[in-house]
């Protein structure tokens, strides 16, 4: 499978789940806007191949002041050892938070289900923490405060994904700046 043929199953599963999806100059890529719990979330999502993969990337839209950045980087090394996806990473030069997970797609297997895994753990994994992250890049405080108040995520149930199995509900904000791997 190629990374059109990729990209195109990632918007029919977005349309089946009203999840607002743009086009970005990157034909192997594409920005989303959802609604996870309370939570506007808005990535990118990256497809690769050889093998396939998709990528679902989020650049957190703050930055953390230089005084908090080594609290940060320790925050986040406590974040991945506690969550199961191990994702979070601080672009030091910039002073950015990113959350990128990846997902290897078997072309063989139901490839919507593998997508909408991928997408649902991604949004339940970075979507509870997004708003903790924000205040400490700003304040700081206790790591060990933040690392509690971050909500772990759930695996979605076996079967056919649905919008409530990934917890997504939709919220259109209007297209931003795609958040890729730029």
């Amino acid at each position: 499978m190629n990374k059109s043929q990729l990209l195109e199953r990632f918007f029919r599963l977005c349309q089946g789940h009203e999840i607002e999806v743009f086009a970005t100059s990157d034909p192997a890529s594409a920005s989303f806007t959802v609604e996870h719990h309370g939570v506007t979330v808005r990535g990118t999502v990256v497809c690769e191949e050889g093998p396939a993969e998709v990528q679902i990337v989020r650049r957190l839209p703050f930055k953390t002041l230089p005084r908090h950045a080594a609290g940060m980087v320790q925050l986040l090394n406590r974040l991945n050892l506690r969550t199961r996806f191990r994702s979070y990473q601080f672009d030091p030069e910039d002073r950015e938070v990113v959350f990128r997970l990846g997902h290897a797609v078997q072309t063989e297997s139901a490839v919507s289900e593998q997508l909408a895994f991928a997408f649902g753990m991604a949004v339940a994994t970075f979507a509870p923490a997004a708003r903790h992250l924000a205040s400490f890049a700003s304040t700081g405080g206790r790591v060990d405060r933040v690392l509690r108040a971050s909500v772990q995520p759930r695996s979605c149930p076996p079967g056919k994904p649905s919008s409530a199995h990934l917890g997504l509900h939709n919220r259109h904000a209007g297209p931003e700046r795609p958040t890729g791997l730029n």
